[in-house]
This record gives structure tokens, sequence and C-alpha cells, in this order.
């Protein structure tokens, strides 16, 4: 075997480097409860696809559902990420996206539910539940599962305050 020092010369374009960048998230192990929520280090997600954003996240909140989530067993599947409420910052967007990069957003707990009686009767679609969810730092996700977060709110008081409109409504 070879070693290689400093001054080698070696041809990039023939063994180019690749970098991989590590994210952390927490997980949900099947059969689920409390003593099966793990940190783990996976791949970045990449870039947006079109019509999808990419929101690395400084906040995200533990509510009743989240709780009944990780507690139920074989609720969800073996390695779901959890929450369903989460805030961050626009990193990326793309084609046909209307949110702008660096702007403060906020998750949606029903992603597909733009006006009128919900669509779905279920959770199959809830971030944390049906999807994966946001105990993670990054993101990429479909523009309808991010809205814009109130100007002057804090991260946290952003996801306060739709937790409480959420709470209203049902």
């Amino acid at each position: 075997m070879r070693s290689y020092d400093t001054n080698d010369k070696i041809d990039h374009w023939r063994y180019p480097l690749k970098l991989e960048i590590i994210v952390k998230a927490i997980i949900i192990k099947a059969p689920g409860g409390l003593d099966r929520v793990e940190r783990i280090e996976q791949p970045d997600p990449g870039p947006p696809g079109p019509g999808a954003l990419r929101v690395r996240l400084h906040a995200s909140s533990l509510n009743f559902h989240d709780y009944g989530v990780v507690i139920t067993p074989n609720r969800v599947s073996d390695g779901r990420i959890p929450m369903s409420d989460g805030a961050g910052i626009v990193e990326a967007v793309g084609k046909g996206v209307t949110l702008k990069v660096n702007d403060r957003v906020v998750s949606c707990f029903f992603p597909g539910w733009m006006d009128g009686a919900p669509a779905v009767s279920d959770f199959s679609t809830v971030p944390g539940d049906g999807v994966d969810g946001y105990a993670r730092e990054i993101v990429v996700a479909p523009t309808t599962a991010f809205t814009r977060a109130p100007e002057g709110y804090s991260f946290a008081e952003a996801l306060q305050a739709a937790a409480f409109v959420v709470s209203r409504l049902s």
C-alpha cells in the first residue's frame, strides 16, 4: 500500500475530493417509546427540487401530539423523525417557489391544507407522524410545508403563535 505525503502530486481530476456533509437528527426506533428515541447523523438532504425549499431549522416545539406519537407503540415506522412544528431560515428554493432565501419560516401542521375543509382526515401527511418531522438540522420539503414567520418574533415565539392558532382551530 502506497502512502502519500503533502509533497505528492495527486491528479484531482482522476481522484476528485468528495465531501459528505452530515447533519444531526432525532429518530424513533420501533416499536416506539421514550426509551427508543435516538440522536443520529445522516447525510445532508441536498438542494431542493421544483416546488420545494431547503430550511435550516432553528427551533422545534414538543406538543401533545408529538408526545403521543413517540409513546404509542407501533404508531410510526422505524426511524421516523418526530416533531410536527419547526421554524428556521430558508437556505435555498427550487423553481416555482415564492419564498426567498433568508426568509424566516414556520412549519404547517397539515402541509396540503390550503383552504376550505381539510382534504385529509388522518395524520398521513403530518410531519413527525405520517412523514418525517422537524427534529433535525436541515429539511428539504414542499413549499406548502412552510409559511412566513411573523415579523419581529423569535423562532420559538413564531412556533408558539402557530401552535396557538392550530389549537384554537381544533
